[in-house]
């Protein structure tokens, strides 16, 4: 079974950095909550891969273990394709930074949190640790 089923962060991940932008001040700012906790978590700033290994666990479809490696291997996936897309012309300027940072801050097991502006130009580098993957569950 494969699962990459991380919906909840639909409805925040892609937004979030538009507040980055000096003009989202006040009520322009968007809300940083989600409209569906991960691991009983709603706020996204403290969201962790243990949020996310509990959510995956409440579904009562898989192990411990291939929860573990579901969030290693989503992980592992993300930070190959953030890695491989380039800037694009036209796009929020940051994006593919901002994303960056959530990632290696999940890989390091602390919460996304909130970044110190400016960031400094993303390159992949962190890996999951304490994620180690495991074989699949039969």
């Amino acid at each position: 079974m494969n699962i990459r089923l991380f919906a909840p962060l639909h409805d925040a991940v892609p937004i979030l950095h538009i507040n980055d932008d000096p003009s989202r001040v006040g009520s322009k700012r968007i809300s940083d909550g989600l409209s569906l906790a991960i691991g009983g978590e709603f706020n996204h700033h403290s969201v962790t891969t243990q949020h996310f290994i509990a959510e995956v666990k409440s579904w009562g479809a898989v192990s411990e273990r291939r929860a573990l490696a579901v969030v290693a291997e989503t992980l592992e996936a993300f930070g190959n394709a953030l890695d491989a897309t380039p800037e694009i012309a036209g796009g929020s300027p940051g994006l593919k930074n901002r994303l960056g940072y959530n990632l290696d801050r999940l890989a390091a097991g602390k919460p996304i949190g909130k970044p110190k502006m400016p960031l400094k130009d993303w390159k992949q580098d962190v890996r999951p640790e304490g994620l180690e993957r495991q074989p699949s569950d039969p």
